[in-house]
Formats: C-alpha cells, sequence, structure tokens
C-alpha cells in the first residue's frame, strides 16, 4: 500500500507528498487528542503543574474567605475604607482562582488523562 506517507503508522504527525514535491503534514487523531513525540513528558509536566495548582487553589481559596470576613467585620466596625480594600483584594484573588480554574480546564481539555489523576479527586 503505497499511500505516500512517510515514517511509522504510530507517529502522530506524518509527512505526505509525492516525491520531488513539498511536503503536507497529516495529523491523526489518538484518543481525540493530537499527540505528538513529546506527549508522555507534556502530560508529566502537567500533572506537576495541576498539582501546583490545586495547592494555590486552595491557599487562595482560603485567602478569599479570610479577607471577606474581615470586610465584612470592618463594616461592622464602620472602617469603611478598610472593608473596600479587602474587599477589593478578595475580588483580586477571585479573579486569580478563576484563571487557575481556566488553565485547569485548559489543561483537562488537552491531557484527559489528568481528569483521573487523584490530585483532582481529594
Amino acid at each position: 500500500m503505497d499511500s505516500g506517507h512517510i515514517g511509522s503508522s504510530t507517529s502522530a504527525l506524518q509527512p505526505i507528498g509525492s516525491p520531488g514535491k513539498g511536503k503536507i503534514i497529516e495529523s491523526t487523531r489518538r484518543d481525540d487528542v493530537l499527540r505528538d513525540d513529546n506527549y508522555a513528558v507534556n502530560l508529566a509536566q502537567a500533572r506537576v503543574f495541576s498539582a501546583g495548582l490545586v495547592e494555590y487553589i486552595e491557599k487562595c481559596s482560603a485567602s478569599i474567605e479570610i479577607a471577606q470576613a474581615r470586610a465584612f467585620r470592618a463594616r461592622a466596625d464602620k472602617a469603611t475604607t478598610r472593608a473596600r480594600e479587602l474587599e477589593t483584594e478578595a475580588a483580586t484573588l477571585r479573579r486569580e482562582l478563576y484563571e487557575m480554574y481556566r488553565q485547569i480546564d485548559k489543561m483537562t481539555a488537552r491531557f484527559p488523562e489528568l481528569r483521573g489523576d487523584a490530585v483532582f479527586r481529594d
């Protein structure tokens, strides 16, 4: 069978075309994810990064709760300027938290294997 493919059938990116002409890269999907030769290394890095993100999410969530509780107490004490500062701090942390969740969503879309990792189940 001469389909013009060069390389093994397990290669994720396979140049195709006829001799003497430019090569076209054809992507092959396996498990609904575009994979290349570095997929295992990239997955390992994603696991390390996601573990760090989960740890930071926990710290960020706790900091948001603390800032909101302090803002509530400040409002009760009629310290409105301090309450606004604390609410601004909580809002900034909340934006960071949303960004971390967005990054995790992107990583689990790219690396579906991460969805079953223990770091996301705890």
